[in-house]
């Protein structure tokens, strides 16, 4: 993707653009356009139609949004960005979901989104998707905190206390190290699931 920093940086916008289409409709099939006009769901189906593990497809849109985002940003379209970055998350999460391999590959290009958009008031399902991305990176202190943020914003907040008690109840069954690796030792989770029953 070396081509679309040189378009940036080159004030070539147009251009950079153009290659994000292409390579999103050489490697995942569909287009910006696409992307535009239909919900997630609308793409997980066309992305998933006839293969068994799409992580693939999944990680390459994630990428692709993210540049896409990137782009957004560069010319201060802030709602676009945001846009193009809570999808590429939720690609993302889908492609960690069907193949855990890509973690270590990708994680810091996940943080980075995730570090950019947490600037801006979100929607109870796009913190969501924020949470969902944490837990899959193994940051479980942050996706706690996110969790917390839901419970507090919720109108409904028994349903994000459920959220909670599976995301513990998950949690119990890591090994202890995997737990300190993520900053949330056995006894913290124990804790938070106590409070949250």
């Amino acid at each position: 993707m070396d081509e679309v920093d040189k378009g940036i940086l080159n004030n070539d916008t147009r251009k950079a653009f153009q290659i994000i289409n292409n390579k999103m409709k050489e490697m995942v099939g569909i287009d910006i356009d696409t992307v535009n006009t239909v919900s997630f769901e609308t793409i997980k189906g066309m992305i998933n139609v006839g293969f068994e593990n799409s992580a693939d497809k999944y990680i390459a849109l994630g990428m692709l949004l993210k540049f896409q985002g990137y782009l957004c940003k560069s010319q201060q379209d802030i709602s676009k960005e945001i846009f193009y970055y809570l999808i590429s998350i939720s690609a993302f999460n889908e492609g960690f979901k069907d193949d855990d391999t890509y973690l270590n590959n990708y994680k810091s290009s996940i943080i980075e989104i995730i570090d950019e958009i947490q600037k801006y008031e979100l929607s109870m399902e796009e913190s969501k998707e924020i949470f969902v991305a944490y837990e899959l990176l193994g940051k479980y202190d942050k996706a706690e905190d996110v969790l917390y943020e839901m419970i507090n914003k919720a109108k409904d907040k028994e349903k994000m206390k459920k959220l909670g008690i599976d995301f513990y109840n998950r949690l119990l069954n890591k090994n202890e190290d995997d737990l300190i690796k993520g900053n949330l030792p056995i006894e913290e989770v124990k804790e938070s699931l106590k409070d949250l029953i």
